[in-house]
């Protein structure tokens, strides 16, 4: 929360003439499932290759080295809290920076655009809403991930 209120300070006491028009609440993890095939598993069950036909086939190896499949899978939820509209988005792919094969890189972006808001758009409306819904959006991203690892651990 520590981020939060360091934002809300700047822009209530310094940038309150800003207009905002969206903001977002972002929570990025990079982690390792148990072993290369773990994560080829998580993959195939979030973007099956079947479907693919012939194409699709042609990603399945005996060298895991050359497994294809997913590399980036983008999921949208568009909700209304307080007649205020927001998005969560979350991106799943494989990590660049876990070395193993078996990482696996997350972000999860509660993105609130700040359109027709009932007081304006100014900074002080953001800021509001961002000291509500901060520690909720967190908590939901954190329950997020904790699905998707332990989606990639079972066997």
């Amino acid at each position: 929360m520590i981020l939060a209120d360091i934002t809300n300070k700047i822009f209530t006491e310094h940038l309150f003439h800003t207009p905002i028009t969206a903001f977002g609440i972002n929570r990025l993890v990079h982690f390792t499932l148990p072993s290369e095939s773990s994560r080829i598993r998580l993959r195939r069950l979030l973007a099956p290759i079947q479907p693919w036909g012939e194409y699709g086939q042609g990603m399945e190896k005996n060298d895991t080295g050359l497994t294809g499949g997913l590399q980036s899978l983008t999921m949208r939820r568009s909700s209304s809290l307080d007649g205020i509209i927001m998005e969560t988005n979350v991106n799943i792919e494989p990590s660049a920076k876990i070395s193993s094969n078996a990482g696996v890189f997350m972000q999860v972006n509660c993105h609130h655009p700040l359109i027709d808001l009932p007081y304006g758009h100014g900074s002080e409306q953001a800021m509001s809403l961002l000291s509500k819904r901060f520690d909720n959006a967190i908590n939901e991203a954190e329950s997020i991930i904790d699905a998707m690892i332990k989606l990639g651990k079972q066997q």
